[in-house]
């Protein structure tokens, strides 16, 4: 794959590794598959099946830049650091899912010429705890096992896949909402301020709960217009793994972006890291085409002429959706400015969304000087509680409430936003992010 100008290689080994493991994995069963019975089809399906998810969520990952390779020649070590800190946090917090290979059960003869193949699947997962006051992880390994459903149908001598159905993990395959079971009404619980104990800290009864350790029976509104139903599977039970339609993440349109590398201005140094960033967003548009070309063969070899279908409208639909945004995007870079005893330079993105109307989002980029280079220390938006005025939102900074009480908002960044504590601006360092 191409490299583009000034792209750190170490972003690359996510893509290229991504297409390389793929490629490698799918040459191995390259050979013509056995669709001969329903059960040689499943086995030749088993194998890839699981790739199919994987890829698609492996796809919607690399939307989301590795921030301390991709902008490693343009931001602080300090910065670099922080942001490595966070993502191996944010890991840390999203815990490991791994999917089991998909187990031959039984066969159903529907009709003469369609058979559906049952089949199980024993996942395992990690969650992580995290301790409120201390801090300490605690992993904690989970188990499910969730059954398929494949139609196969007999044709042009072979069977393909109808239908792929997958049992709904909300519900565990029962149809019926899984907050109240289906009843309507949800039953009582533990008091979550007494932990079912009934009694508060100095033992007396539970105000929450009045002493009885348990929650009142209440209508569930999960389900209040579904009648009971599942909501996430529309009371089927099964969710159809076949269909694309309303996927944005098969997009494979051409774009070229222009590289620039110049890190001896404020401006420029801000220049330089959209650049990175949208090269990064090209890189990613190369991979994912390679990869959809690998999906598109096994679904027309695999399956019904009419997934194909689906695939390819999904495909078509979101490139030129990607492309119609492009058209209408403009980045706009201001001036540096001194702001706080920082130096600022704020860009503003512009676009379209799908009715026509204009919409545009602020970024501002804190830079520092280094070696004769200027390089992004950090990252922001103007602070969201305060509107950028660096006033409290409660009291407009006056410290007093309607009443003449003292703001308990600003009580400790006296009439500053204790959001932004009077800076104007949200940055992801102080936010922790």
């Amino acid at each position: 794959m191409r490299r583009p100008f000034a792209i750190p290689a170490a972003a690359f080994a996510v893509l290229e590794g991504l297409i390389l493991y793929t490629a490698a994995a799918y040459a191995a069963d390259k050979a013509a598959p056995d669709i001969s019975t329903p059960k040689s089809a499943f086995d030749a399906f088993a194998g890839r099946a699981e790739d199919m998810i994987r890829i698609a969520k492996e796809l919607q990952s690399l939307f989301k830049p590795r921030d301390t390779s991709v902008y490693a020649s343009v931001i602080t070590p300090a910065f670099a650091d922080f942001l490595k800190k966070r993502e191996e946090r944010q890991a840390a917090m999203r815990g490991s899912d791994r999917e089991g290979a998909l187990a031959f059960d039984k066969e159903e003869v529907l009709e003469e010429d369609l058979v559906a193949v049952c089949a199980t699947q024993k996942n395992s997962g990690t969650e992580v705890e995290i301790d409120p006051q201390s801090g300490a992880r605690k992993e904690k390994v989970t188990e499910e096992v969730r059954r398929h459903r494949i139609i196969y149908r007999k044709s042009g001598g072979g069977w393909r896949i109808e239908r792929w159905l997958k049992e709904c993990r909300q519900c565990k395959g029962s149809a019926l909402c899984p907050e109240c079971g289906g009843e309507g009404k949800i039953k009582p619980r533990d008091c979550r301020r007494c932990k079912g104990t009934g009694k508060s800290d100095d033992g007396s009864a539970c105000p929450l709960c009045e002493g009885t350790g348990k929650t009142q029976p209440s209508e569930c509104f999960m389900c209040k217009k579904s009648g009971g139903k599942c909501v996430y599977c529309k009371g089927e039970g099964w969710s159809r793994q076949d269909r694309f339609e309303g996927s944005d993440m098969f997009m494979t349109p051409s774009w070229k972006v222009e590289a620039f590398s110049d890190l001896g201005t404020p401006e420029n140094a801000a220049k330089t890291y959209f650049s990175l960033r949208d090269q990064n967003e090209v890189s990613q548009m190369e991979a994912v085409s390679k990869v959809v070309g690998i999906i598109k063969e096994m679904i027309e070899t695999l399956f019904a002429a009419e997934t194909a279908e689906s695939f390819n409208k999904a495909t078509a639909k979101s490139a030129e959706k990607f492309l119609a945004d492009k058209a209408s995007f403009k980045r706009e870079f201001g001036a540096a400015e001194n702001v706080e005893g920082v130096t600022v330079v704020t860009v503003t993105e512009k676009s379209k969304d799908r009715k026509g109307k204009e919409r545009a989002m602020t970024r501002i980029l804190k830079l520092v000087q280094a070696d004769g280079k200027w390089l992004v220390d950090d990252r922001g938006n103007q602070c969201w509680s305060c509107g950028g005025s660096g006033l409290c939102p409660q009291c407009g900074g006056s410290c007093k409430t309607q009443d003449g009480k003292e703001c308990y908002s600003c009580k400790e960044t006296k009439g500053k936003c204790p959001q932004c504590k009077g800076g104007k601006i949200a940055w992801e360092t102080s936010l922790g992010k």
